[in-house]
């Protein structure tokens, strides 16, 4: 539990604070498979409201070469992933220009906990060639979960 005390020092968690949101992402951390979850900031009815995108994959994972329709930061919090040969560690970033594209990218031998930072929510799904054998890979394995993956997993 997250809190504060207030001006007469009573202690307040911070999730009854108005404007506060808190999330815990340990419990999507910890699963064992594959996962992602997306937390916008700001208000809901704001379109160009950034958000960050939290996912966890398991080792043999490929996120196929993309681009993004705005600028995005991918940060190694756990694991490791490769990129034309380069291993990424924790805390090692990966900044991104608007339709740059990049990948492919592959999951270390302890899969990959990452959180990707998006400068708004339309930047949030991929951009990329629908006849690269690894994005039907992709799709082949998340089935029906690909559409909403972006829209609907959404922490608000």
């Amino acid at each position: 539990m997250w809190a504060r005390r207030n001006r007469s020092g009573k202690t307040v968690r911070l999730e009854d604070t108005p404007g506060v949101r808190v999330f815990d992402w340990n419990e999507q951390r910890q699963r064992n498979e594959s996962s992602s979850r997306v937390f916008p900031l700001g208000p809901k009815d704001d379109a160009e409201r950034p958000c960050w995108l939290q996912f966890k994959y398991e080792p043999g994972w490929v996120a196929p070469v993309h681009s993004h329709a705005g600028w995005t930061c991918t940060v190694i919090m756990e694991g490791s992933w490769f990129a034309a040969g380069v291993e990424y560690f924790p805390g090692q970033m990966v900044m991104v220009a608007p339709n740059v594209k990049y990948g492919p990218f592959k999951t270390g031998p302890n899969g990959v906990t990452a959180f990707e930072l998006f400068e708004n929510q339309a930047a949030l799904p991929p951009i990329w060639d629908e006849n690269d054998p690894d994005v039907q890979a992709v799709k082949d394995r998340l089935g029906d979960q690909l559409d909403s993956m972006w829209n609907n997993n959404i922490a608000d």
